[in-house]
């Protein structure tokens, strides 16, 4: 099986399982034969947004591997492209780096080379063709450095971006195993031409790689090579004919390569090899001539690199034969098997007192299928065994001697006194059998499916003693099925004569009943019931009205009710909620009102701690998200952890006293039971297997410094909202005339930022600001706060800066009064000199040109144009120039004693006629002039002269 997100993915047979670790288990994908074709689950990979796994499809003299892709639903679980293994197509070592995966395969015309994939068909295309033809380069893919991809080939080392143009070669050999140290990493490799180990550092490019040492010539243990490290030391084996194959250390430098211990004395070699980072020591397997092939450890020193366990006395070897895979971690401890006449499970603390059998007995298991009755059941191979260790006295049994027999998965199902599995042979194909634990006897439930066809029985529910499963009797399809006291089981309905039709059994018993979908023929897919009877197997709901389907799945108990997904036709697949009967059965929410499913997956219900039911949901505006409920539409709350339309993808939840604990947008989260108080309890994606134990954090975690590894990270015990900080963008003063302007600020929680003003000077609509008035304003940016963060705000002070005011002119015109546009605020100025002077209207009692500026609350307009004023009266006679009548209506008489520049300027001082003038008497005609006070000016050799007039 393989995990992926908080579920373990199934093959079996025909058939691809998955089941959610809070215990149900449900079909992803049947995959239909042709006559005569078989197929076989190769190797599968959790990825961050998809399963991805391959299948062999063999069908006479055709043998294709299959890419496919599932989200953990049946509907999401979808081919990617199929390769023909006779066209170079096998599938070989898939990695995700970011969204892309990785892997090895080829096609007709370029053999095997680097793939990628981004999940679909057209996104699915060779990365490099490195060896064009046929043969192709057969690389295999390392794993990640800083982003990108390290892929190794028998000619050559590479990293890559994921394109052609970005793919580098690094080495002109080929690299076994790597360890990223900081900025760079650290490689083992083999030089096919001088058949020499080497060990090298590389920043990612073709000048920072760099050859430290060559480690001789043992390519027979090349496949055993690791870089591991001890007290700042790498450990590793290196070949001298003096000394033969021992142990060396390294501090990274070039030719830094020093002899740590030579084991095996003189000129023979110990081989140490399947290196084990155990902490800041390094546990290997090596020969020192005299114990045989034993476990050693060593702490960087000669003095402290010692024979850790003589597991088998002597010169034999208990471990000769067993490699890398043979050895597993947890929780400080080193688990591994030692041939010591038989093969035994070992365990180490890192001491030799601490280094011993963990179960006095033979143990070869290959099949390990969980805990029941207080007994771990496992299958040994290659005996045909199936056994039973119990849990309290650690005593080992032989349950039943199955040679010729094989078990169909690894599920087993107990209930009651009985332990059911499936078991399959040549003779009775795959049925279920039963192991009672009362007379201690194993035997088949009953040959459902006569002769060497298989029922391929599923596992459901229990009901008192009785096991409720779906099985195939070759003739009614798939049904529902249940263990009796006669004949050993019974079908007990023949729902649907479709013999191709299915039915998807639920582990939930509630009340004496168990729960399935199935289809009649009638009503489509759709939720029924069964106690066990006939007459009471039953339709439970018609969700989806008609022939139509509600597909209901994901079934779990939820106090004393039921929650489960159903797609009624109208809302889309939304989780719907149930009292055990048909009228009390309704949609608990439509989380996605558009009509497109709001729930793709639900999770865990942690009952224990609040009576809650936790799910992730999309609801179509903020992706999909944590969702919590109380069974009410109401109380069915969602917490968008990641604001706006990107999803946080909720998984992983535990939980303990302090409150639920999940993985959600690259972070660890915790709220507490009350749904009242969540923080960000750590700022990293943690891997696979999230445990709790004592207030500590399980979890695996890889970093460029230690690679994938068991980490621990503590629990707060009480939760409290965290602080958060608003970047207000500077708003820059306005002019009361301007459009309306935006404002943008952001809080670096990402929750939404409001808006607000106590001030009539401004209107303000979400982020739109309108100026109102001139004057000072003060806006608050606030972010109300969530159940995970404490409000905060920020201000900003502003203005908005009054119009340009304009000055008209009344009253007297031989002393006239100047008045603003402006009600308020006014600074008057006589030739650029303030005045004391901040009323409206002003009179002028002296010649100058006059100007104004409006300011309030310190906020300035700009000046206004000036007004030239000359306080002189009306003049009528001159020395130089006369005028007549003033005033005037339509003609101005001027008489002149000499040739002069005559100008007109109108009050403001512009000028609207000008022309030289002979001596004697002129008329100038001015009727088209407005009404208003004009001055006359003469230039003449004498100097200016300058009279005042006025246009009735």
């Amino acid at each position: 099986f393989y995990h992926f997100k908080n579920s373990l993915i199934i093959p079996s047979g025909t058939d691809l399982w998955i089941h959610n670790l809070a215990g149900g288990t449900e079909l992803l994908k049947h995959f239909d034969l042709e006559p005569g074709e078989s197929i076989n689950f190769n190797n599968g990979y959790g990825g961050v947004a998809a399963y991805y796994f391959v299948i062999s499809r063999n069908l006479g003299a055709n043998l294709n591997h299959e890419l496919w892709k599932s989200d953990g639903t049946e509907s999401g679980t979808q081919l990617v492209k199929s390769f023909n293994v006779q066209e170079n197509g096998n599938i070989y070592g898939l990695i995700e780096i970011g969204t892309t995966l990785y892997f090895r395969s080829g096609d007709a015309v370029h053999g095997s080379e680097l793939w990628k994939s981004d999940g679909t068909t057209i996104g699915t295309e060779m990365v490099i063709d490195l060896v064009p033809g046929i043969e192709g380069s057969s690389p295999d893919v390392l794993g990640e450095v800083d982003e990108k991809l390290l892929f190794s080939t028998p000619y050559g080392t590479y990293i890559t971006n994921g394109t052609s143009e970005g793919t580098l070669k690094l080495l002109d050999y080929s690299t076994k195993t790597f360890k990223v140290i900081e900025s760079v990493f650290l490689g083992i490799g083999y030089d096919l031409l001088t058949e020499e180990i080497i060990f090298y550092q590389s920043n990612g490019t073709e000048e920072g790689t760099v050859t430290l040492s060559t480690l001789g010539n043992f390519y027979n243990h090349y496949s055993f090579l690791k870089v591991t490290e001890a007290n700042g030391k790498y450990i590793l084996p290196a070949f001298s004919p003096e000394l033969g194959i021992e142990l060396y250390t390294s501090l990274g430098e070039p030719e830094d390569l020093n002899l740590l211990k030579d084991i095996n004395q003189g000129e023979n070699s110990s081989n140490p090899r399947s290196f084990v980072q155990y902490g800041d020591k390094v546990i290997v397997i090596a020969d020192d001539g005299i114990h045989g092939t034993e476990l050693w450890i060593t702490d960087g020193t000669g003095t402290g690199t010692i024979l850790l366990k003589d597991t088998k006395p002597g010169t034999e070897s208990a471990l000769e034969s067993l490699g890398d895979n043979n050895f597993y971690q947890e929780n400080n401890k080193l688990f591994f098997v030692a041939r010591t006449g038989a093969e035994y499970i070992w365990v180490s603390d890192g001491t030799t007192e601490g280094t011993n059998i963990l179960v006095d007995g033979e143990l070869k298991t290959s099949l390990a299928f969980g805990t029941a009755a207080g007994r771990f059941f496992y299958d040994q191979f290659p005996e045909s065994k199936l056994m039973s260790v119990d849990l309290e006295t650690g005593s080992e049994s032989v349950i039943w001697d199955h040679s010729g027999y094989y078990f169909g998965s690894n599920v087993m199902f107990a209930n009651g006194d009985n332990v059911y599995f499936a078991v399959q042979s040549f003779v009775d194909g795959q049925e279920l059998w039963r192991f009672n634990i009362q007379n201690e006897t194993f035997t088949m439930v009953k040959d459902i499916n006569p002769g060497s066809g298989s029922s391929n029985p599923q596992f459901g529910a229990g009901i008192d003693d009785q096991l409720v499963f779906v099985a195939n009797d070759g003739i009614h399809g798939s049904e529902l099925w249940i263990t009796d006291h006669v004949d050993g089981a019974r079908m007990i309905k023949d729902i649907n004569q479709d013999p191709n039709d299915y039915i998807r059994l639920f582990s939930t018993t509630i009340d004496g009943e168990v729960f399935f979908s199935a289809n009649d023929g009638s009503n489509g897919r759709e939720l029924w019931k069964s106690d066990g009877t006939s007459e009471n197997t039953m339709l439970f709901k018609n969700i989806n009205s008609g022939e139509g389907d509600s597909n209901p799945a994901q079934l779990y108990q939820f106090n004393d009710k039921m929650i489960f997904l159903a797609n009624d036709g109208i809302h889309g697949l939304e989780p719907w909620i149930s009292d055990g009967t048909s009228e009390g059965t309704h949609l608990l929410k439509d989380i996605n009102p558009t009509g497109d499913s709001g729930v793709d997956y639900i999770t865990y219900f942690l009952g224990e701690f609040g009576e809650k039911f936790y799910f992730a949901a999309n609801d179509g505006i903020h992706g999909n998200e944590l969702w919590v409920t109380d069974g009410t539409d109401e109380g069915t709350i969602l917490f968008d952890l990641v604001p706006g339309s990107d999803s946080s993808d909720p998984s992983r939840f535990v939980a303990n006293e302090t409150g639920v604990i999940f993985s959600a947008g690259g972070r660890v989260w915790g709220i507490n039971h009350e749904n009242t108080v969540g923080q960000i309890i750590g700022d990293f994606n943690p891997g696979s297997g999230l445990r709790i134990l004592n207030d500590h954090l399980y979890f695996s975690y890889s970093t460029k410094e230690t690679g994938t590894e068991l980490f621990r990270y503590p629990i707060p015990s009480t939760l409290e909202k965290m602080n958060q900080e608003i970047a207000f963008d500077e708003i820059e003063n306005k002019n009361i005339n301007d459009a309306p302007f935006e404002l943008t600020a952001i809080s670096n929680s990402g929750l939404e930022v409001e808006f607000a003003a106590i001030s009539d000077k401004i209107e303000i609509v979400n982020d739109l600001v309108t100026p109102l008035k001139p004057g000072e304003v003060s806006i608050t940016a606030k972010q109300s706060g969530n159940t995970f963060y404490n409000e905060t705000e920020a201000s900003q002070t502003f203005c908005i800066n009054p119009v340009q005011p304009t000055i008209t002119l009344s009253g007297d015109l031989a002393q006239p009064v100047l008045t603003s546009s402006s009600t308020e605020g006014n600074l008057w100025y006589r030739d650029d000199v303030l005045l004391d002077e901040t009323t409206p209207s002003l009179s002028a009692t002296e010649s100058g040109t006059y100007k104004l500026k409006v300011v309030i609350d310190g906020c300035e307009s700009e000046l206004s144009g000036g007004k030239a004023i000359l306080v002189t009266g009306i003049e009528t006679e001159g020395t130089v120039m006369e005028m007549h009548p003033n005033p005037t209506s339509g003609t101005l008489n001027v008489s002149i004693s000499e040739v002069q520049t005559v100008q007109i300027m109108n009050s403001g001082g512009t000028i609207i006629f000008e022309e030289t003038l002979a001596q004697g008497d002129h008329q100038l005609d001015i009727s088209g002039y407005p009404s208003g006070v004009y001055f006359l000016k003469l230039i003449s050799s004498t100097g200016i002269e300058l009279k005042r007039w006025v246009k009735q």
